[in-house]
């Protein structure tokens, strides 16, 4: 196999462990149980924290609310993890802070993607086409530095540069283009556009997209309308408004429809 895939994680993958404060009552060992369903008929938490910690402490509620139904017990405060973890790294630290239940991450389904071997070839092999022509241009120019980086900027920019839609049931390639100058020219808008005029179906639902680079923010909320399953890409963007990298707007649980997105690396 001549590649390897990594997967886009979401922000909530990514969170760090934030801490908010709790209040807790110390009781008996021998109380422990009668504490716990008391307090669990009147005082919820979050669903991510257990009850109790070290056979002595239980948690009443968040500091945040006033507290209450808990006069006869000695109440301390401590800090608890204010989010449910969902890797393995996120429970090793928050469950050291205080006793949590794990909620893994459910991975999106995935599509078995190496036997599209040449589809991917092609992109790289774009990328090394567009690589050439760029030191063409540079080679050509005769004028002043700034002028050069324009030159490169020009044939550099832009958005995906490739687009290949396939149907991952059939293996069939719907439809592939590449980048154009104009606006409406971008290789994803013309192959969601090209697809939804030859498909009975919504637009792109069920359907994979390679493609060379990280879509602009037009395309890649294109993919959201076209209703794409998921997104093989070489190269992110990286920069302080990318629509993917940065901004993950393939997870963004406020629009309706969401898709994965993976980095295709060469072994």
């Amino acid at each position: 196999m001549k590649y390897q895939l990594e997967r886009l994680k979401t922000a909530e993958e990514l969170q760090e462990l934030e801490l908010e404060e709790f209040y807790v009552i110390r009781v008996p060992k021998e109380e422990l149980s009668k504490a716990i369903v008391r307090f669990s008929k009147t005082n919820p938490i979050y669903q991510h924290l257990k009850r109790a910690k070290d056979a002595s402490l239980v948690l009443v509620h968040s500091a945040s609310k006033e507290l209450a139904n808990c006069m006869d017990y000695k109440v301390e405060m401590v800090s608890v993890p204010k989010r449910r973890p969902i890797t393995v790294e996120q429970y090793q630290v928050a469950n050291d802070v205080w006793p949590c239940y794990f909620f893994p991450f459910k991975e999106p389904k995935s599509v078995e993607v190496m036997k599209y071997e040449k589809v991917i070839d092609m992109l790289f092999q774009h990328e090394k086409n567009l690589q050439r022509n760029e030191s063409k241009i540079l080679l050509k120019s005769n004028k002043d530095l700034s002028n050069k980086k324009k030159n490169l900027e020009s044939c550099s920019d832009g958005c995906s540069k490739i687009c290949v839609i396939v149907d991952p049931k059939t293996g069939e390639v719907l439809s592939s283009e590449v980048d154009s100058s104009d606006f409406f020219g971008h290789s994803v808008f013309k192959c969601i556009e090209n697809v939804s005029k030859s498909k009975i179906g919504y637009l792109c639902t069920g359907y994979i997209a390679f493609v060379l680079d990280e879509p602009c923010n037009f395309c890649a909320m294109a993919f959201i309308h076209g209703r794409i399953f998921a997104v093989y890409l070489v190269n992110y963007r990286n920069t302080f408004n990318s629509a993917i990298s940065t901004n993950k707007i393939n997870y963004n649980k406020n629009l309706n429809h969401h898709y994965a997105v993976y980095r295709i690396i060469k072994k």
